[in-house]
């Protein structure tokens, strides 16, 4: 190799392997891995485990193929008809089982979409919703056991759930009319709406397991952080619409 007066440097140019080529274009519409996991926040440190973890990549990519993201999102929906039962009939234990299945879950259709670079507009759209019906599902199960205040609490849980789901649709669709396909990032859950969810799961637990213990104290703590979520549905709602 020489330089531009043309003396030699005694060092040939390295040519870039394949397999980094290869890597890179893979890299390019990849999350960015980040170097200080002392830096990470709450959202990035969830994503990391359940994206770059070694153990759980091994554990995702030895699912069988036919377990997609699409059919754990779908399942993971389907389980609010138990927890419906469960609840109407007061077995709240049965109800707590489920429903903490159902959300453990929530952490299987993304990883899976992730690793198996299966991400796809569908996916985008149906796992947030699937996180609706079963908080709303749980909530209007147990609308007659809890306090007025935490009735209109869940009244506007769904009302807010909706609204976020219209805004979804219409975005795909100006992108249909107008010729585009739609990004993933466009309709895919923002991470005010993923801090939501977090509140919404801790709400529910909290409900079923005052119901549960007949402690009315653990009920009115469930309807303290179903507020605090619901303020960041009404965030997450803003925040669709702004984009």
């Amino acid at each position: 190799m020489t330089t531009d007066d043309g003396k030699s440097t005694g060092r040939e140019p390295i040519e870039p392997s394949a397999e980094v080529e290869k890597n890179s274009g893979r890299e390019a519409d990849q999350l960015v891995i980040p170097t200080d996991k002392r830096r990470m926040s709450l959202m990035e440190r969830i994503v990391y485990v359940k994206t770059w973890s070694k153990t759980y990549r091994s554990f995702i990519l030895w699912l069988p193929d036919w377990i997609t993201p699409n059919a754990v999102t779908f399942f993971r929906a389907a389980l609010i008809a138990p927890i419906f039962w469960a609840l109407r009939t007061e077995s709240y234990w049965w109800a707590l089982g489920f429903f903490a299945f159902a959300t453990a879950l929530d952490s299987v259709d993304g990883a899976v979409a992730h690793v198996k670079r299966m991400n796809s507009t569908s996916g985008a759209f149906y796992d947030p919703l699937a996180d609706k019906v079963l908080i709303c599902g749980a909530l209007f199960a147990v609308i007659d056991k809890v306090p007025p205040w935490m009735v209109a609490l869940t009244w506007g849980t769904l009302t807010v759930a909706v609204g976020i789901t219209v805004t979804r649709l219409w975005k795909m669709a100006m992108k249909r009319r107008q010729g585009q396909a739609t990004h993933v990032s466009v309709i895919a859950a923002k991470p005010v709406g993923k801090m939501k969810m977090i509140f919404d799961v801790a709400a529910v637990s909290l409900i079923v397991i005052g119901l549960g213990l007949a402690l009315d104290l653990v009920v009115m703590a469930g309807g303290g952080l179903m507020t605090i979520a619901f303020g960041f549905a009404c965030m997450s709602f803003f925040s669709q619409l702004a984009e």
